[in-house]
């Protein structure tokens, strides 16, 4: 990754959201395991540094689910100040044999 966050903002690949046509970067940030920390852990620091460089390299979208333990907790707790700056879309856990999507992961 670039040290410059401009330059590695404008080299960001997108996709457009078909409903509304807002681009967004095609590679989000993942919370399952890495987000799984103790507060004030060495983790939960380095979570802290993972969400704000991913956010000032331009990143918008973080991936969450609450199947993935405290994740999304930490997320929320590290997150206060971006929540401008980055889109967090729930999955949820569906019976067998529903679809919901691209959201359900098989």
């Amino acid at each position: 990754m670039s040290s410059n966050p401009a330059s590695a903002q404008a080299a960001l690949l997108t996709r457009a959201i078909p409903a509304t046509g807002e681009r967004i970067p095609v590679v989000g940030l993942g919370t399952w395991q890495v987000f799984e920390v103790a507060e004030g852990s060495v983790e939960y620091s380095e979570a802290r540094a993972t969400l704000k460089a991913f956010a000032e390299a331009g990143g918008r979208v973080v991936d969450s689910s609450p199947m993935y333990g405290r994740s999304e907790t930490v997320l929320g707790d590290l997150m206060p100040v971006r929540q401008s700056v980055l889109s967090v879309p729930k999955r949820l856990r569906l019976s067998p044999g529903t679809r919901s999507g691209s959201s359900q992961r098989r």
